[in-house]
C-alpha cells in the first residue's frame, strides 16, 4: 500500500513539474495579465461548470491527473505554434484558467479542479480551431519553401501546420514532397550530368524519375521538357541522314517513308519537307514506270484487262502521259478485237446476218494491221475466222419447188418466175422468198440457206380468195 501511494505521489509530482515548466514558458516568453485567486468565491465565479453537477466530490485525484496529462500534451502543441497563430483573448483566459485550475488541485479540491482542466482543454481547442487561416497560411508558406529549396525551413511551416489540422491530406501531400526533393535533387544533378555526356535516353529516364518524386520540382517540367527536345533533335538527324542516304540510292518509298517520320518529330522542318517533296516526285515517277512497264508485259501476253488496269494505274499518277493515253487506247481495241473474233468463231451462224458478215469482213481486214507475237494465239484465230467467212460468202445450191402457177421471187435478190423444179446459187444467209398467183392469197416463206447443207423450199399459192 504504501509503495503504490509513493508512485502516486511520484506521478502527480512528475506531471505538475512538466506542466510547470510548460506554464513557466508561456509566462515568460508570452506574458499575460496575472490573476490572483484571492478566496475560494472568487475561483468558483471564474471556473466554466455550466454542465456540472453539484460539486460534492464526485471527482477523484486520478480523475484529475488524466485530465492534466492530455492538458500537458495539449500545452505542448500549442507551444510549439508561433504566437502570431494564437488569439490574445483566447491565450488570455487559456493561462487564467492554468492557474485556476492549480490552485483547486493543490486545495485538493478535485471537482473544481477538473471541471478547471476541462475548460482549459476546450480553450486549447477555441486556440487551433481559430489558427484555420494561418494553417492556410503555413502550408503557403511550405509550399513556397518548397519551390526555393529550403527544405529545412518547409518542414518547420509543416509541422506548425500538422499541430492545427492533423488530418488535412494536404500535409501528407506536402511531407512527401518534402522527402522525395532531396531524391529528386539528385536525380536533377543526374540529369544534367547525363546530357554532358550526350546519354539522353538514360538521361530521359532520370528527370522521369525525378518528375514521379516530384512533378512540381523546380525547373523539373522544363528540365524535362529540355530533354526531349535533345531527344526530338537528334533521332531527327539521324532520320534525315537515313531518307537522304535512301533518295541517292533512289530508294523512293523509303525514303518518303522516313521524311515523313522527321516532318512528326519537327512539322516545321522546310529541309524535311523539301526532302519529302523530292522523295515522293521521284517516287510517282517510280511507280508510273512500274505500271507502264506492267502494262506492256501483259500487252505482250495479250492480257488486255489487266494491262489496261496499269495504264489507269499510271494515268492517275500523270493524266497527261500520252504513252498510258495510246497505250490504254491499243489495249482497249485489241480487247474489242479480240472478243469480235473469238466471238464469231464460237457463233458462226450469227454471220448469217448480211451486217454481221460485214462486221467480220472489216475485223479481217483489220487483223492486216496489227503485229502479233510469236506466242499470239490470234493469228491461228484470224486463220479460223477467215476460213469461215469464206465459207459464208461461197454460194450453195437451193432446190425451189412449184406449181407452175405461182410466181416466185426472192426478195432483193432475183425474180423466179412460175416453175416446177428449178435449182439455183445462193450464198448462205436470211432470205424472203414470196409466190403469187391471181384469184389466191399471196405466200411469204422466210428462208435461212446454210453452207455445207442440202436446202430446198416448195413455193405455192393454194388459198383462193
Amino acid at each position: 500500500m504504501m509503495q503504490q501511494l509513493h508512485r502516486k505521489q511520484l506521478l502527480v509530482i512528475t506531471l505538475f513539474l512538466i506542466f510547470l515548466i510548460l506554464l513557466i514558458y508561456v509566462i515568460f516568453f508570452f506574458p499575460s495579465q496575472e490573476i490572483e485567486i484571492e478566496n475560494e468565491s472568487q475561483i468558483e465565479n471564474q471556473i466554466p461548470i455550466e454542465n456540472a453537477q453539484e460539486l460534492n466530490n464526485n471527482f477523484s485525484e486520478d480523475d484529475v491527473l488524466e485530465l492534466i496529462g492530455e492538458s500537458v500534451i495539449q500545452m505542448q502543441e500549442l507551444e510549439s505554434l508561433q504566437t502570431s497563430i494564437w488569439s490574445p483573448e483566447l491565450w488570455s483566459d487559456y493561462l487564467a484558467q492554468v492557474n485556476i485550475a492549480e490552485e483547486y488541485f493543490f486545495a485538493q479540491q478535485y471537482d473544481q479542479s477538473y471541471f478547471a482542466y476541462e475548460a482549459i482543454l476546450e480553450l486549447g481547442k477555441s486556440i487551433l480551431n481559430s489558427a484555420t487561416p494561418i494553417f492556410n497560411e503555413l502550408i503557403t508558406e511550405s509550399e513556397i519553401a518548397i519551390i526555393n529549396g529550403s527544405i529545412e525551413e518547409a518542414r518547420v511551416y509543416l509541422s506548425q501546420a500538422r499541430v492545427i489540422q492533423p488530418d488535412d491530406s494536404r500535409l501528407s501531400e506536402l511531407f512527401l514532397r518534402v522527402e522525395n526533393y532531396q531524391q529528386a535533387s539528385q536525380k536533377y544533378i543526374e540529369t544534367r550530368e547525363l546530357i554532358s555526356r550526350d546519354l539522353l535516353d538514360d538521361a530521359l529516364t532520370s528527370v522521369e524519375t525525378l518528375m514521379l518524386l516530384d512533378s512540381e520540382y523546380p525547373d523539373g517540367m522544363r528540365l524535362y521538357d529540355e530533354v526531349i527536345n535533345l531527344i526530338t533533335e537528334r533521332d531527327f538527324r539521324l532520320i534525315m541522314a537515313d531518307a537522304f542516304n535512301e533518295l541517292n540510292y533512289r530508294n523512293a518509298s523509303s525514303a518518303l517513308n522516313l521524311f515523313d517520320q522527321a516532318l512528326s518529330l519537327i512539322p516545321e522542318s522546310q529541309t524535311a519537307l523539301d526532302g519529302y517533296i523530292q522523295a515522293e516526285q521521284l517516287n510517282i515517277s517510280q511507280q508510273i514506270n512500274l505500271n507502264l512497264f506492267s502494262a506492256e508485259e501483259n500487252i505482250e501476253s495479250e492480257q488486255w484487262e489487266s494491262a489496261i488496269n496499269f495504264y489507269d494505274n499510271a494515268l492517275a499518277l500523270n493524266s497527261n502521259l500520252t504513252e498510258a493515253i495510246d497505250g490504254k487506247n491499243f489495249a482497249i481495241s485489241r480487247q474489242i478485237f479480240d472478243q469480235k473474233i473469238n466471238f464469231y468463231i464460237a457463233n458462226p451462224s450469227e454471220m448469217l446476218d448480211e451486217q454481221a458478215l460485214l462486221e467480220v469482213a472489216e475485223i479481217l481486214e483489220e487483223s492486216s494491221s496489227y503485229n502479233f507475237s510469236n506466242d499470239s494465239l490470234m493469228p491461228d484465230n484470224i486463220r479460223l475466222l477467215d476460213e469461215i467467212y469464206e465459207v459464208m460468202i461461197t454460194p450453195v445450191e437451193l432446190m425451189v419447188i412449184s406449181d407452175n402457177r405461182t410466181h416466185i421471187s426472192i426478195l432483193r435478190t432475183s425474180d423466179l418466175g412460175m416453175l416446177d423444179t428449178r435449182s439455183i446459187l445462193l450464198k448462205p444467209g436470211n432470205y424472203i422468198i414470196t409466190g403469187s398467183r391471181e384469184g389466191f392469197r399471196d405466200v411469204r416463206i422466210d428462208l435461212q440457206v446454210r453452207p455445207n447443207s442440202i436446202n430446198s423450199v416448195e413455193v405455192i399459192c393454194s388459198e383462193r380468195f
